[in-house]
């Protein structure tokens, strides 16, 4: 394939020179589909090949929530919330120590800016760090006096096993938004990424495997969203789902999981405006409503799709 590397990191540019086939992470092991099948994974700029990953399956997405389960009603399940949260930090710190590689992998595989992904990857170490000391802090429960008869009190419990599925379009940073809550709050994971952007998800199970976390705790199925994805909505042993994506997708996975009264945690596609007052300099307005609806091709779900303006300014606006 041919790659310019000019700008690349040494670190980055090894990292992307020995990209290999990638593989599910399950059970604390990387393993491939149990079918053997995998699918191609194509450079969004060059549409070339860069690697082939696994194609899971039902199956696969089974023996990555038995582990999941296990993790959950033994070690993981039982760990003092210092011990847990002291791992969050170490993959925190594990993310800061590897952003020259992980960074210019984003952006080989997704197309996005280099000097983007820097950004983004530094957000996702603070993700973890964030999630840990808001569990530690301020995750607490809550103790009411009734008549001076009886005391009510709250106390928070994780639930078991979370479904993750995310997006293409800022694949590592999201997946930390949703990764680093599960796991603070004592939830395991099963990790759906997005089929157009697997190379970052193998590298935060690589970075998670070197943190040590016990076995089973976070795994990642590859695979289509209608195969993979499907399974893993439709698993009864998985009561809570986390999806961002297209609205009508979401729709689709609300539907399939309701059957198991599991719970869902959303980010769909939103109708972002532009607001424009009449002491606003119009050009530089403007400019914020094309940048807004066309960064990033519009594939992001804060594309602004709606452009209002004072009834004075109208005429103005049609001018400029």
């Amino acid at each position: 394939m041919r790659i310019d590397l000019e700008h690349v990191s040494e670190a980055g540019r090894n990292v992307i020179q020995n990209i290999g086939s990638v593989n599910h992470y399950i059970n604390g092991a990387f393993t491939p589909s149990t079918s053997k099948d995998t699918f191609v994974n194509t450079n969004p700029y060059t549409n070339e090949t860069i690697n082939h990953v696994a194609q899971g399956n039902e199956q696969d997405v089974n023996l990555a929530v038995k582990a999941a389960q296990t993790a959950f009603h033994g070690e993981w399940g039982q760990m003092k919330l210092s011990k847990r949260l002291q791992f969050l930090n170490r993959i925190a710190d594990l993310i800061d120590e590897h952003i020259d590689e992980i960074a210019p992998l984003e952006s080989f595989d997704t197309g996005l800016p280099l000097k983007q992904t820097k950004k983004m990857v530094a957000r996702a170490a603070q993700n973890f760090r964030f999630y840990a000391e808001m569990v530690s802090t301020r995750l607490v429960g809550d103790v009411y006096n009734v008549d001076d008869e009886f005391l009510n009190y709250t106390i928070h419990k994780p639930v078991g096993v979370a479904g993750l599925i995310t997006p293409w379009n800022a694949p590592f940073m999201l997946e930390t938004w949703k990764i680093a809550p599960a796991l603070a709050t004592g939830n395991t994971v099963v990790l759906k990424p997005a089929e157009w952007s697997p190379l970052t998800a193998n590298r935060l199970a690589e970075i998670i495997d070197k943190a040590g976390l016990p076995n089973g705790v976070f795994n990642v199925v590859h695979g289509i969203g209608e195969v993979t994805g499907a399974a893993l909505v439709a698993h009864r042993d998985v009561p809570l789902i986390s999806f961002t994506g297209e609205t009508k997708t979401g729709v689709e996975i609300q539907r399939n999981g309701a059957e198991h009264m599991k719970q869902f945690s959303m980010e769909l596609g939103g109708k972002s405006p532009i607001i424009i007052f009449d002491d606003a300099d119009l050009e530089r307005a403007l400019d914020a409503c094309t940048w807004g609806s066309s960064r990033s091709t519009a594939s992001v779900v804060q594309q602004t799709r709606a452009f209002m303006c004072m009834s004075q300014l109208h005429q103005n606006l049609l001018n400029v």
